[in-house]
């Protein structure tokens, strides 16, 4: 064999998900004396974290370290898909931070998917929160610019754009994005006659239909029995009469608690219920722990 040779298998293995391999075929390399490299290394740990192995991703990751290689985006990205599948979220923040110490790594939306994703679902909501808007304050997702959303239909509809959020993202964003419509109706804001969730699995995208987001959307909205519904025109959006929807959130406020607080901890819960997780699974073929009471017994939001 030779760096090409293995490089093509170790690619190959990282498609299927084959862990195990992707790993013997690095252990071939090393043994061999064939130079890895950054995208060999990248691949092996993307594999790893496939295979929901995030113990593994990090052992390749180190030896990676130790041949002086320098990770690059894709590493970091593997490395942080590894602890969303895991749930490492310590694991997860260590990586972010030494992502943030690298002045040569950007940080793009592919990144913070995998942290956000990772500290929702560990029910880490607080941390959350705050390297999400984090990431909002600096414009990291192209058609996510303000909090309450962007004005679509001649500015009759205020819509909350998730084109490129995944999963665990979206759930995040969708609990912020409810919250603060929440906010704003306590300081009355004058809204448009509709709100929107775009999932951007509708009629513009490539595959139209069913998605990870916008099913896991629909399990939560449907359990919090929010008032939006898919719409006639595009079925990648949720719609709701702005009248009704907020009636709802004033209702779901009112039966917590008035506070904007309380009402963001409610939502919580509700986004890593274990309907929620057992649609995960079903999409995803891994095995997720479902979040403890305690777990989800929440730290009071600032």
């Amino acid at each position: 064999p030779n760096v090409i040779t293995c490089s093509a298998l170790i690619s190959a293995c990282e498609r299927a998900g084959e862990w195990k391999v992707a790993l013997e075929v690095l252990d071939l390399s090393v043994k061999s004396g064939l130079a890895s490299n950054v995208i060999a290394y990248s691949a092996v740990i993307s594999a790893c974290a496939k295979g929901a192995q995030w113990e593994k991703a990090f052992k390749v990751y180190e030896q990676m370290r130790k041949d002086r290689l320098l990770a690059n985006t894709i590493t970091y990205t593997a490395l942080l898909h590894a602890c969303e599948t895991c749930r490492q979220w310590e694991k997860a923040m260590e990586v972010y931070r030494e992502i943030c110490d690298r002045k040569d790594i950007k940080l793009g939306y592919a990144i913070f998917n995998n942290l956000l994703g990772t500290l929702w679902m560990s029910g880490q909501f607080e941390l959350g929160f705050a390297e999400l808007k984090k990431a909002l304050d600096a414009k990291i997702y192209p058609h996510d610019k303000d909090p309450l959303g962007c004005l679509i239909s001649n500015g009759n509809c205020l819509a909350l754009d998730l084109h490129f959020y995944t999963y665990g993202s979206a759930v995040a964003r969708t609990v912020l994005w409810l919250c603060d419509l929440h906010q704003e109706l306590q300081r009355g804001y004058n809204f448009p006659p509709q709100l929107a969730i775009m999932t951007g699995w509708g009629k513009h995208s490539p595959t139209t239909g069913s998605s990870t987001v916008k099913d896991i959307l629909a399990v939560f909205l449907s359990e919090l029995n929010a008032p939006f519904r898919i719409s006639e025109e595009n079925k990648g959006i949720f719609v709701a009469d702005t009248d009704v929807a907020l009636a709802w959130l004033q209702d779901v406020g009112i039966k917590g608690s008035p506070k904007s607080d309380d009402l963001c901890a409610l939502l919580c819960k509700a986004s890593v219920s274990p309907s929620i997780i057992n649609r995960i699974e079903a999409f995803t073929g891994k095995q997720v722990a479902i979040i403890t009471e305690s777990q989800t017994a929440l730290i009071p939001f600032k």
